[in-house]
């Protein structure tokens, strides 16, 4: 990599309230003295953003409407500035094997984001480094920009993009500086589709929380005990399964509160189904909120349930980072042995697992938890243990520092990497993660 050029981070979307974790890594990088520039396909408004959070969103790039004449112009200028080069990129893009006209019409469409994002980079500080989060269309425009810009591209994979809407992914891989991924799963996929490259290019990059931030508490039952459950409304998460579960205690005569955060495309079809239940006296879905809210239920939670499952089409998780939120405040989990669950979720370790689509499972491990105090304590400490360990962010991003050649700052930068431990942590300057604005 190129000492002082800068990392491009190339997104679809910036920032989705469902990927928050890339804002919050793209803020570690720069906080650990690395350039980063964001790039975006599209402006999405979460809400509930910090200042600093904010900050950063308005300091991305934003590509415009793809067919204004300003986005033409520029591919224009581009063509006639380099031809050459501006062909290599077309032919590195649209010479991939894509699935169906569908996705051959769809990189040919964002095609024009590579000249219109080109033009922007070239006339700004040097790039050294392009890296997309997501297999899609996302690593599609890193590749046109490697070639237009010279400089090297890797991709963040994660779960839909490689299991469901994986569009040419093998050649992506070949042509990328190195994959990372954010489960052992996944990378084991990976490596299988792709025998072709070395192994040490698929790297396991952990999606992470700053667990600094989040002061770990000893649960304690509420009355009724309150059922937490965030993450968007599609079928993999297991919604169905969790009301059904929640109708088979009510109809045991065992009293709880159940809150769904999230949104999505099911949000209609699971309303009903809490009616046709007869659950609206205790099921809420509360719809999507943003972190500052979603943190005051994890504070009152007594479990945590993500009962995800795979879906006919494939669909599965990467690792959701909900769980790691949930585990990071103290409230023990619930989840199934599903895609990369289990690299956090370690059965009657950090949480319970039960089998995907099974609502008795689901109820009797939710009753044993909200029962069971001694074990929803050592699950609790050994979940928050876990979670420090393994799915911190700035251990994280020190190991895609590393990936990117980038050294981390030294301990008297006030950056130091140690072991942590439930209490909060102090660098050498006395400064904490909190502080920082991480």
């Amino acid at each position: 990599m190129r000492p002082f050029g800068k990392v491009v981070y190339v997104l679809a979307y910036f920032s989705k309230i469902s990927e928050t974790f890339i804002l919050r890594e793209v803020m570690a990088l720069r906080k650990m003295g690395v350039p980063v520039q964001v790039v975006a396909l599209h402006r999405v408004h979460p809400g509930g953003l910090t200042p600093e959070e904010e900050a950063c969103v308005r300091e991305a790039l934003f590509v415009p409407p793809l067919f204004l004449p300003n986005v033409l112009l520029a591919n224009i200028l581009a063509f006639f500035g380099a031809p050459r080069t501006y062909l290599r990129a077309f032919r590195q893009v649209m010479g991939m094997p894509h699935r169906s006209l569908y996705f051959t019409l769809r990189a040919l469409y964002h095609f024009l984001a590579v000249g219109y994002i080109a033009r922007v980079l070239l006339a700004d500080q040097p790039v050294a480094h392009l890296h997309a989060h997501f297999a899609s269309v996302q690593t599609e425009v890193a590749m046109g920009l490697s070639v237009m810009l010279g400089v090297p591209f890797s991709f963040m994979a994660h779960a839909k993009d490689i299991y469901v809407d994986a569009n040419a992914l093998r050649e992506k891989m070949i042509a990328a500086k190195f994959v990372a991924t954010c489960t052992d799963y996944n990378a084991l996929h990976l490596r299988t589709l792709c025998p072709e490259i070395d192994p040490k290019r698929v790297s396991v990059v952990r999606c992470s929380v700053q667990s600094d931030r989040i002061a770990w508490t000893t649960p304690e039952v509420s009355h009724p005990p309150l059922i937490l459950s965030v993450g968007r409304l599609v079928e993999k998460k297991g919604h169905s399964h969790l009301l059904e579960a929640c109708r088979l205690l009510k109809g045991l005569g065992v009293p709880f509160r159940c809150r769904i955060i999230g949104d999505g495309p099911l949000r209609g079809r699971l309303s009903e189904e809490i009616a046709r239940k007869n659950l609206s006296d205790c099921v809420t879905m509360e719809g999507g909120l943003p972190y500052a809210q979603v943190e005051t239920f994890y504070r009152q939670a007594t479990v945590f349930v993500l009962p995800s499952l795979v879906t006919e089409n494939g669909d599965r998780e990467g690792l959701p980072v909900v769980l790691m939120e949930a585990l990071a405040f103290g409230v023990p989990v619930i989840s199934t042995a599903t895609s990369g669950i289990p690299e956090l979720v370690v059965n009657e370790q950090t949480g319970l697992l039960v089998p995907p689509a099974d609502a008795q499972a689901l109820a009797r491990a939710m009753v044993r938890l909200m029962r069971d105090e001694a074990l929803r304590k050592r699950l609790s400490r050994e979940g928050r243990r876990k979670v420090e360990a393994e799915f911190d962010l700035e251990k994280n991003v020190v190991h895609l520092m590393a990936l990117l050649g980038r050294k981390a700052p030294s301990p008297a930068t006030g950056l130091f990497i140690g072991q942590t431990g439930l209490s909060r942590r102090r660098f050498s300057t006395g400064v904490t993660i909190r502080d920082l604005g991480l």
